[in-house]
């Protein structure tokens, strides 16, 4: 099982990008290629690596998200985001293939807005 590791952004992300992109070149595997240039791409904000098969607690979550871990305590209460508890624990545990599902669906909502804003831009509402 491998682990849950964050990459903060710092003043040697630009570099490792570079090589990271360099080392993309040579993969003959496409997705892996892909995923490595997404890495690349994103190491200027920080990057989260996590097995979807793990799970992780709320603040690992909200750090995941990048969002608060109140908000992610409130997503769980109104059964936005799924979450057990450890065996004989208060403790919550938050599955990331059900971090994964959120977030694509919280960027699909977010581009169909923009979609719409765009087209009341473009028929010249007012606003």
């Amino acid at each position: 099982m491998a682990s849950v590791v964050h990459v903060p952004a710092n003043s040697r992300s630009t570099r490792d990008a570079a090589v990271l992109r360099r080392a993309a070149k040579q993969i003959a595997n496409p997705a892996l290629a892909d995923l490595i240039i997404t890495l690349a791409a994103n190491l200027s904000t920080g990057v989260t690596l996590a097995a979807n098969n793990e799970t992780v607690s709320p603040a690992r979550a909200a750090e995941m998200l990048g969002v608060t871990r109140q908000y992610v305590d409130k997503l769980i209460s109104n059964g936005r985001l799924p979450a057990s508890r450890k065996p004989g624990s208060r403790h919550k545990l938050i599955a990331v293939s059900d971090l994964v599902k959120f977030e694509k669906n919280r960027r699909t909502a977010t581009q169909r807005v923009a979609v719409l804003v765009n087209d009341l831009i473009d028929a010249g509402v007012e606003y």
